[in-house]
């Protein structure tokens, strides 16, 4: 086990050799951007990187560290640059201009959305009312009405609880009966 005070040692020779090969950091820092980095990010992914090179270093290899170290920085930083050009493009793919959206769904195409968001909320208040202590569901009829809702076949709620189909749709039946009865008296 390393004591602190060679642990500190340690670190601060990092820190002065890392201090040697900091300029290749500060001339990609100018060179390239990088969204939502400041120079200490840099600083930092430098500091990553150079800790690999010193680890890999091989003197026998013909090449220096300082070679090692601006090849793998440069590596680093286009890879960073592909992952932010990559998420660029995945935004870009999913968006969509406002008279596209109206030519594909129509005009109405934020009702469709609101009408969304309202099946999702009764879908919520019908789970949160079958999920009440004195509520008329049994366990079975909870589960297989909630499945049925999320759009499962009867014969997939069979194969999922491992239960006989024919108990399955007479829990269903049951369940749908008390569902009718409650929606009809809130």
């Amino acid at each position: 086990m390393k004591s602190n005070e060679s642990i500190s040692r340690s670190s601060e020779e990092f820190e002065a050799m890392f201090f040697k090969y900091r300029p290749i950091v500060e001339i990609m820092y100018k060179k390239y951007y990088l969204k939502d980095y400041d120079l200490d990010d840099w600083m930092q992914e430098g500091r990553i990187v150079f800790n690999k090179c010193l680890q890999a270093y091989d003197e026998n290899r013909g090449t220096t560290l300082g070679v090692l170290f601006k090849r793998s920085f440069e590596n680093r930083v286009c890879s960073l640059l592909r992952l932010q050009q990559a998420q660029k493009r995945k935004a870009q793919l999913n968006s969509s201009s406002l008279e596209e959206k109206i030519s594909h769904e129509g005009p109405n195409f934020l009702s469709n959305q609101n009408e969304q968001t309202e099946k999702a909320e009764k879908y919520l208040m019908l789970q949160e009312t079958m999920n009440k202590y004195d509520s008329p569901f049994s366990k079975l009829e909870q589960i297989v009405i909630m499945n049925y809702l999320k759009g499962l076949e009867l014969e997939q709620i069979a194969e999922q609880t491992e239960l006989p189909l024919q108990q399955i749709k007479s829990a269903y039946n049951r369940g749908k009966k008390k569902l009718r009865a409650l929606l009809m008296n809130p």
